[in-house]
Formats: C-alpha cells, sequence, structure tokens
C-alpha cells in the first residue's frame, strides 16, 4: 500500500435515498473503486474512521452507512428508532444504485463485520447489481455463548418486566479484551447502542437464523470471507462451514492468526490485512457464471507470524479447502 504525507481529505456526511452515513474521498483524487462499509450491532458508521484512512492512501473511496436502529441517541437517523436489518439491506440496494451513477466505471464492493456481515451476504443472495465483489469479517452465525446469552436476556426481561435486553452489550463484552473500548461503548450513546426491546433482539436472532440459506444462494460474485482466530464472540469452524456452503465459483477465507472480533472498525488494522485485501480487490473479476465453473471449493490465506497452527489447518479443513501462510506486518 502506498504511503503519502498529504493531510488525509476529511470524512463527510451523506445522505442517499433513505441511507445516512459517512464517507472518504481518496487522496489523489483518482478512484480505484469504492467499498461500502456496514457495522456491527450497537456499533456506527463513525467505527470505520481508521479503516477508511487506509483506504483513502490506496485510492478507493470509503462509504460507511449507519444500519437502522443502532444509535441510542438517534439524531441521524429519529425516524429509525428501532433495530431494522431488512431496512439496511433496502438502503443498500438504493445507495448502491446511486453510487453507480456517481462513480460510473469505478468497481463498488461491500464489506460487512459481524452482524454486517450478514446484512452484506443477505444483499449479495438477493441483487449482484452493480457489485464487483463481497468482503465479510466474522458474520454472526455460530457464536459462543449464543445460547446462554439469549436465556440470560429472558431471565433479564422477566426480573425487570421492561422490555429492553443487553443485547449488544452482551455480544461485544465477547468481541474484545481490549477494557477501554469496551469503555467508551459503554458511554457513548451518540455512536454506541447495547440496549434493545425483545422484538428486536428476536428480530436479530431470526435475521441471523437465515445467514446459511444467503451463503447457498451467494452464486456469482467474488466472496472474501475473513476470520480472526482469537475472535471470543463467533466460532471461526462456524464460520468455515458458512463459507463451504457459498455457492460461487470465486472465494477466499482469510484467516487471522491474533486478531479479535473486530478486525476493521473500532481498531487501527492490521496494514497487512488492508494491503491483502486492496489486492483482493484490485485482482477481483467480477460476477461470474457459476454453471461455468462446478468446482467452487474456493482458496484459503493465513495471515500471521507463524507457521500454520493445527487450530487453523482444521478450519480449512472443515471450509473444504488448502491454504498458504502470509507473514503478518504488524
Amino acid at each position: 500500500m502506498k504511503e503519502f504525507n498529504e493531510t488525509l481529505p476529511a470524512r463527510q456526511h451523506f445522505q442517499i435515498g433513505a441511507s445516512h452515513g459517512l464517507f472518504w474521498l481518496p487522496v489523489s483524487g483518482k478512484c480505484a473503486g469504492i467499498v461500502v462499509c456496514v457495522h456491527g450491532l450497537g456499533l456506527s458508521a463513525e467505527g470505520y474512521e481508521n479503516f477508511a484512512r487506509c483506504l483513502q492512501r490506496a485510492d478507493f473511496a470509503t462509504y460507511a452507512i449507519d444500519v437502522r436502529g443502532c444509535r441510542s441517541l438517534d439524531t441521524v437517523q429519529p425516524q429509525w428508532p428501532k433495530l431494522d436489518l431488512d431496512g439496511t439491506v433496502s438502503d443498500l440496494k438504493s445507495l448502491i444504485a446511486e453510487l453507480h451513477i456517481l462513480y460510473s466505471g469505478s468497481p463498488i464492493f461491500v464489506l460487512g463485520e459481524s452482524v454486517g456481515g450478514n446484512i452484506v451476504m443477505r444483499l449479495a443472495a438477493l441483487c449482484t447489481d452493480h457489485l464487483r465483489g463481497v468482503i465479510c469479517s466474522a458474520p454472526c452465525w455460530h457464536m459462543y455463548k449464543q445460547r446462554r446469552t439469549f436465556i440470560t436476556g429472558l431471565i433479564e426481561l422477566l426480573i425487570s418486566r421492561q422490555a429492553v435486553t443487553k443485547l449488544a452489550a452482551s455480544v461485544y463484552m465477547q468481541s474484545t479484551g481490549e477494557r477501554e473500548l469496551q469503555m467508551r461503548w459503554q458511554t457513548d450513546p451518540l455512536h454506541h447502542r447495547l440496549l434493545y426491546s425483545a422484538g428486536e433482539a428476536f428480530h436479530f436472532l431470526d435475521f441471523i437464523r437465515l445467514t446459511a440459506l444467503d451463503a447457498l444462494k451467494m452464486k456469482r460474485l467474488p466472496v472474501l470471507m475473513i476470520q480472526g482466530l482469537n475472535d471470543g464472540l463467533v466460532k471461526p469452524r462456524g464460520t468455515a462451514r458458512l463459507f463451504r456452503w457459498i455457492s460461487s465459483p470465486q472465494k477466499q477465507l482469510m484467516l487471522l492468526e491474533s486478531a479479535e472480533h473486530l478486525i476493521f472498525e473500532e481498531v487501527e488494522p492490521d496494514r497487512s490485512i488492508v494491503d491483502s485485501l486492496v489486492d483482493w480487490m484490485q485482482t477481483s473479476q467480477g460476477a461470474t457464471d457459476y454453471a461455468q465453473m462446478p468446482d467452487h471449493r474456493g482458496t484459503g490465506i493465513i495471515v500471521g507470524d507463524s507457521i500454520a497452527s493445527l487450530g487453523a489447518i482444521r478450519i480449512f479443513r472443515t471450509a473444504g479447502i488448502e491454504a498458504e501462510t502470509v507473514p503478518s506486518q504488524l
């Protein structure tokens, strides 16, 4: 990835159709492509700031959308007080259609992390118009303590007799061991939301329950799936199974030896990961008729400092693929 000494262009707000969010333009003024980012449960578009700065230097524009109902003090989206993941998928369709017009000829990619990964998988399963590829980081499908979190939430509702549950708090306390990050989520209601109603919790669980079906319907677009091996929220082997079910002939599973759940948002991204991501986007071939490429097992890559661990090898076997190792540049 290129290095620049220039001051990076400031982020700006956008409202396109029903969608709101932030965007960052490339340093050089030339656009190699557009990355539309979708954040995780309880977070916001601001979480992609550091990642977008990296993409600016690589001549990619970044548009980070706000998921409906993910802010406690939603002054940006007051018309969406409740979590609405299906509505967010519709917002993405409209946003991408408009970006296709604004950036005529530039490839458009979608990137989603955590439940944002589930959202972009649903989008790719329903509509491939104007998209060059899909990047899915640690989608919420098979999670650690999933049953315990659900039962604890129900007990909490019964005891408090209030229709709210600390759904996002339970989910994201598992996603990182960084105490400072956990405290920021709990003390910044403008950009983070931890309390959800029982109806919203069931909506979340119902949405992610269908992710395996979405994977089967992803037949044409290139897919890059990314998973940290130190993820305390999502089970890596579950992600590998999800990867195996993706029907696209162009798919790659990237395992990160030292990464936790959040890889692109709320943290400073590993340079080697961003470089690998940019390389993948630059070589992406776009939509392909999978019927002409019946062998769609995909490929794998491990980013880390050492030879692939036995655990990583088992994960790739679960995904039905072999892999190569790439040194980390942390």
